[in-house]
C-alpha cells in the first residue's frame, strides 16, 4: 500500500472517531443524497424492497421511467407484473426462485419488455439486481437500477434492418445483373444477319433497347413504366420518329414486364426502320392502344405509306422474339395483317402485363440530325477504367476513322498523355473507379480541347454538365451515338481553330 493512501486512510478514520453519531448520520445521509443524484443524472432508475417486511423504495427516476403515479406509493409486485411483456413472466425476477442451499445472494442482469404504464407504449429496460436470501433460502431483500435503453435497441434495431436491407438489395442487384447478362447472352446467341456490320449493328441496337427501358425503370424507382413512354422511347431512337402519331389512355406496364414489352416495341420499330413505313420517305405509322373490358391492352399499330407490302417467305429473329415473348412471358397475342400500303399489328398484352398505377408522363428525348463534318485522322484521348469497355471504346474509333490519341484508365494516366500528346478531343468516363474524371476536364478545356463524358448514369451533376462541350453519351454505347458525339467535337475543334 502506497504511504500517501496509507496516510489519507488514516487521517479519514481518525476524523470518523471524531464525529458525533449525529454528525455522522447526517454525512452519511448527504453522501446517499449525492449518490441518489448521480444515479438519476445517469438515468438509473433506484428500486428496492424487502420481501419480509414488505418495505419498498423507488427513486423518482424509477417512477419516471415505469411510468407509475408516485404519488400512490410503490406498486405492488403484481401490478408491476402486469405491465410486464409476457416473455418477461419466465424470468428470474419478478418470479423470484428459490436459491442453493446455503447461497446468500445472487446477482442477476438483464434486459425485458414492459409497457409504460401511463402512456402504455412498449419500452426496454436494462436492469442489473441484487437478490439476499434467507436461510430457508427464500428471496429477503431486492436492490437494483433500472435504465430505459428503449432508444439504443431502437437503434440496434434499425441498423440490424439497414444491414438486412443492404443484404437484399444486394441479392436483388446481382439477380438482376445475371438476368441482364443472361439476356444480352440470349439476344448475341439468336440475332442473325448477313454481315458482320449488320449483326454489330443488330446486336447494338438491342442492347441499346434493353439500356432504355432500364433508365426508366430506374427513374420509376423499379416501380413500372408508362407505355407511352415505352412507345416513345423506342420510335425516338429511330429516324422519322416525328412521323409516328401515338394515341392511348395512360397506362402503365408492370416492373417484371417492362424489359419484354420493350423488346416488343423495339422489334417492331426496326423492322419498320428497316423494311416497313420508316424506310419510306411518305411512310408513317399511327399506334393507338386501349383498355380491354376482358382485362389486358390491345395495341394496333398500323403502317401506311408503302407499296405492295407483302408477308416475307421466312421468320427473322425479331418475329420469333415477338411471338415467343408474347405467348410464353407476357400471356399475350399478336395478329399479323399484310395490307399493300404497309402493314396492320393487333398486339395483345395479357392483364398480368398492365398496372392500375400510372407513371409520370416525360416527353422522351429525340436525339438530333449529326452535322457531315470529316472526323477522320483526328485524335482522341479515351479516358475509361474498364478494360473491355476501353477495348470497345478503341475499336469504335477505328471503325469512325479516328486516330487513338492514347487510352488512359485514371486522372495521372490521362494528364500524362495530355502534357506529351497531341490531342484533337477527348471522350471521358466521368466516373473512375474512387475518382472522377472532372480534373482532366478541366485540363482538356484549359488547352482548348472539346470533349464530353461517357456515363451510365441518365443525368450528369451540375459541374460536370456545365463544363461538357456537348450532349454526353450514355452506357452501353452504340457507334451511331459514338459516331455523334465524335462529329459534334470535330465541329467544334474546327470552329475555334
Amino acid at each position: 500500500m502506497h504511504d500517501w493512501y496509507r496516510g489519507d486512510r488514516e487521517a479519514a478514520l481518525q476524523l470518523e472517531g471524531a464525529e458525533t453519531a449525529e454528525q455522522r448520520s447526517a454525512r452519511r445521509s448527504a453522501e446517499a443524497e449525492h449518490l441518489l443524484m448521480a444515479q438519476e443524472i445517469a438515468g438509473l432508475g433506484v428500486f428496492f424492497r424487502n420481501y419480509e417486511t414488505g418495505e419498498a423504495y423507488w427513486s423518482d427516476k424509477q417512477f419516471e421511467i415505469r411510468g407509475f403515479d408516485p404519488r400512490y406509493g410503490v406498486p405492488s409486485l403484481e401490478q408491476s407484473r402486469s405491465f410486464m411483456h409476457h416473455e418477461g413472466h419466465n424470468l428470474p425476477v419478478p418470479n423470484l426462485p428459490m436459491a442453493e442451499p446455503g447461497t446468500k445472494e445472487t446477482r442477476v442482469s438483464l434486459e425485458i419488455r414492459v409497457r409504460h404504464a401511463q402512456t402504455n407504449r412498449e419500452i426496454w429496460i436494462r436492469s442489473k439486481r441484487l437478490i439476499t436470501f434467507n436461510s430457508a433460502g427464500h428471496p429477503a431483500t431486492m436492490i437494483g437500477v433500472d435504465m430505459d435503453v428503449t432508444a439504443e435497441k431502437k437503434a440496434i434495431e434499425d441498423i440490424q434492418q439497414s444491414e438486412q436491407r443492404q443484404r437484399l438489395l444486394a441479392r436483388e442487384v446481382d439477380h438482376r445483373a445475371k438476368n441482364i447478362l443472361a439476356t444480352v447472352l440470349s439476344v448475341v446467341r439468336l440475332t442473325r444477319a448477313d454481315s458482320i456490320d449488320d449483326f454489330r449493328s443488330a446486336v447494338e441496337h438491342r442492347i441499346a433497347a434493353l439500356a432504355r427501358v432500364h433508365s426508366i425503370l430506374a427513374d420509376q424507382s423499379w416501380a413500372g413504366a408508362s407505355l407511352r413512354d415505352l412507345i416513345q422511347g423506342e420510335i425516338s431512337a429511330f429516324d422519322g420518329a416525328n412521323r409516328c402519331s401515338l394515341d392511348g389512355p395512360d397506362l402503365g406496364v408492370a416492373p417484371t414486364q417492362v424489359q419484354a414489352v420493350s423488346l416488343i416495341l423495339h422489334e417492331l420499330t426496326t423492322n419498320a426502320a428497316k423494311y416497313g413505313a420508316l424506310s419510306q420517305p411518305a411512310g408513317a405509322i399511327r399506334i393507338t392502344w386501349s383498355e380491354m373490358k376482358s382485362g389486358g391492352v390491345l395495341i394496333e399499330w398500323s403502317e401506311r405509306g408503302c407499296h405492295n407490302v407483302t408477308a416475307p417467305s421466312r421468320r427473322g429473329f425479331g418475329s420469333r422474339l415477338i411471338a415467343a415473348t408474347l405467348g410464353h412471358q407476357i400471356e399475350g397475342d399478336i395478329k399479323t395483317i399484310w395490307r399493300p400500303e404497309g402493314v396492320l399489328y393487333e398486339i395483345f398484352l395479357g392483364p398480368a402485363a398492365v398496372t392500375d398505377k400510372q407513371s409520370q408522363h416525360r416527353p422522351a428525348k429525340t436525339s438530333g440530325t449529326v452535322q457531315s463534318q470529316s472526323i477522320s485522322g483526328k485524335r482522341v484521348l479515351i479516358v475509361e477504367d474498364e478494360a473491355l469497355i476501353a477495348l470497345s471504346l478503341e475499336e469504335m474509333l477505328q471503325i469512325a476513322g479516328c486516330d487513338l490519341a492514347g487510352l488512359a484508365s485514371n486522372v495521372d494516366e490521362a494528364m500524362s498523355i495530355i502534357e506529351n500528346q497531341p490531342i484533337d478531343m477527348a471522350i471521358l468516363d466521368f466516373n473512375l473507379g474512387g475518382e472522377t474524371s472532372l480534373p482532366i476536364a478541366h485540363a482538356l478545356r484549359s488547352r482548348g480541347v472539346p470533349f464530353t463524358f461517357l456515363t451510365g448514369y441518365n443525368f450528369l451533376p451540375t459541374e460536370a454538365e456545365s463544363i461538357c462541350s456537348c450532349n454526353f453519351i450514355k452506357k452501353p454505347t452504340r457507334q451511331s451515338d459514338f459516331d455523334e458525339a465524335l462529329f459534334y467535337l470535330a465541329k467544334i475543334k474546327q470552329k475555334f481553330q
